[in-house]
């Protein structure tokens, strides 16, 4: 049978691919307007058509038709699938009749069933797809404009910005991927000017498609098979106008009968008299064919009852009482307006706008932080799908000034390497401590590197990275983390976890700040996606360094050794 689990991962197959195109989308854009925001005005007239008419909406189309295809693809897909679900559920009944049962496979009425409802669902995507649009403002007023108008509209405000020179072309910039982000890529009633971000559409669309197959395929099972009842499928946190009426009940097809000392009320009576019919305005449940007095319920009364009490008693959070249920409903809130954070930190960093990064990274920070307060509290499951955005990862902290810089190999830059001594192994600690109180306070990064056969190198870089070269097989290697706004440069970051991925022999990679001196090295063999699921998986914690978490949870998995240590006790 159906299950909250199996419909909400059906439908992330789909949503995750929107996410994807609304940050293609938005760092097309971003890749325009930096590039349009190095020109001078006369520069600007020199390339106007090539910027205004590039090949980046061209991108930006075939991507929209590529997600289109392969949602469209899975939309028939899932169909099937649920379909086989449903038939097998109802297998026991044709058997209990001695009724010939078609498998699937083989039922080719079946097939062209379940392809007409799920080519109705894709038929209403479709039309979903044509009013994708972002939400700008034109004289205050709030218009909304399909991908390529709102492409060309924002490239033509950075010209024209650039033109007049009435308002600082970042000033401008900024204000415009704040409003675009705000709402993100949204679905449009243009007639009334209703919208609603994408992927709700999108995950509404599919689930409403699975509801209507399911129905239908109950119906023509339940006369097949000659049922004379329905069981409405249980969720422990149902709302409060289901919870009592219909939630877990078995019902007669018939008008109200007893069967063996057990009374089943009629199934249409009660429905109509519920202000929200089963399956509709997003409710949740689903119903089933069954044969009255031969079907076990698939919940006893104790149970429904225990989950009912259960709901009903909820939970306190921040001084206020919420039944389960409406738990659930808070955790989507807030799962909503991480992903709207996340969609504004995207664009803003896809226009080097570090000062909204560093805003929405702080919000996310809080707002993960209460889901997950409100999750330990409530012992609610979370959605951790819900909370992904494509093109989302913790910020560089050289950038905003409270992330580390990064350390790269053979980088752009000119690499500025300085032969310093050569020490025996007998002698690494002390040598490595001596050049990590050298540096540990510099404004610019430093690296030193302690070769196989003791030979020491010095590296300088910049504010932002240090390039480094030569044997790292079986090498030490330190660097700095610079200090920003005064507060430290933190943990290892994603580009030192990559220089761990190419060069997994390193004997011991390190870094020092002001505070901290952390250390690591590879147990087992690792790949980047490691980190990004690290990160996926970190909860932030107020006040604590997130790279740090991440490495604590590589440790954790096996993959590392590491180790933070507070600077002035690695002496």
């Amino acid at each position: 049978m159906l299950s909250e689990e199996t419909l909400e991962r059906l439908s992330e197959r789909l949503v995750n691919r929107i996410e994807e195109l609304n940050t293609f989308m938005i760092n097309k854009l971003g890749e325009q307007i930096i590039d349009i925001g190095t020109l001078t005005p006369s520069q600007l007239n020199e390339v106007f058509q090539s910027i205004k008419y590039g090949n980046s909406l061209d991108e930006i189309i075939n991507k929209l038709a590529e997600i289109t295809d392969k949602n469209v693809n899975d939309i028939y897909e899932i169909f099937e699938e649920i379909a086989k679900q449903a038939q097998g559920y109802a297998k026991q009944f044709y058997e209990y009749r001695n009724i010939n049962f078609v498998p699937f496979d083989k039922n080719i009425a079946l097939q062209n069933q379940v392809k007409a409802i799920a080519k109705s669902t894709v038929n209403e995507y479709l039309n979903i797809s044509k009013t994708m649009a972002y939400a700008m403002h034109n004289k205050g007023i709030k218009e909304f404009s399909s991908l390529s108008e709102t492409y060309q509209k924002v490239t033509d405000r950075a010209i024209l910005s650039i033109s007049q020179g009435r308002e600082s072309f970042d000033t401008v910039m900024k204000r415009t991927m704040k409003e675009l982000t705000s709402q993100g890529l949204r679905t449009v009633d243009y007639a009334s000017g209703y919208s609603r971000r994408l992927d709700s559409s999108v995950r509404m669309n599919l689930l409403d498609g699975l509801r209507r197959l399911n129905r239908e395929l109950q119906e023509e099972f339940g006369k097949e098979f000659g049922s004379d009842g329905i069981e409405v499928s249980h969720h422990k946190y149902a709302a409060p106008d289901h919870i009592d009426t219909i939630d877990g009940q078995q019902f007669s097809r018939h008008g109200k009968v007893t069967i063996d000392g057990v009374t089943y009320e009629d199934y249409d009576t009660v429905n109509n008299k519920l202000d929200r019919h089963v399956g509709d305005l997003n409710c949740q449940h689903f119903t089933f064919s069954i044969v009255l007095g031969i079907t076990k319920p698939l919940y006893s009364k104790e149970e429904l009852e225990a989950d009912r009490k259960a709901n009903e008693s909820g939970f306190e959070f921040e001084g206020k009482h919420y039944t389960m249920y409406e738990g659930t409903q808070l955790q989507r809130r807030i799962e909503t307006k991480i992903r709207e954070y996340k969609d504004r930190y995207v664009g803003a960093k896809s226009i080097n706008d570090y000062d909204e990064v560093y805003h929405c990274q702080t919000k996310i920070r809080q707002l993960t932080q209460k889901y997950k307060e409100l999750s330990d509290i409530s012992g609610l499951p979370t959605q951790v799908d819900r909370l992904r955005v494509e093109g989302y990862k913790q910020v560089k902290q050289a950038k905003i000034g409270n992330l580390s810089n990064n350390i790269k190999q053979n980088g752009d830059s000119k690499i500025n390497k300085q032969y310093l001594e050569n020490v025996k192994a007998k002698d690494y600690t002390e040598v490595i401590n001596k050049y990590e109180e050298n540096i540990f306070n510099k404004k610019i990064e430093n690296a030193i590197m302690i070769e196989e056969c003791g030979d020491v190198y010095k590296f300088l870089g910049t504010d932002n990275y240090v390039n480094i070269e030569g044997n790292l097989k079986k090498a030490i290697i330190t660097h700095n983390h610079p200090t920003f706004k005064e507060e430290i440069g933190g943990s290892f970051s994603e580009d030192d976890f990559k220089l761990l991925v190419k060069h997994q022999d390193i004997k011991q990679l390190r870094a020092v700040d002001e505070k901290y001196v952390y250390t690591t090295k590879v147990l087992n063999k690792i790949q980047t996606t490691d980190y990004k699921e690290a990160l996926f998986n970190v909860i932030p914690v107020d006040n604590e360094d997130f790279k740090h978490l991440i490495f604590e949870e590589l440790k954790k998995k096996g993959l590392v050794e590491y180790e933070r240590k507070l600077r002035n006790r690695n002496k």
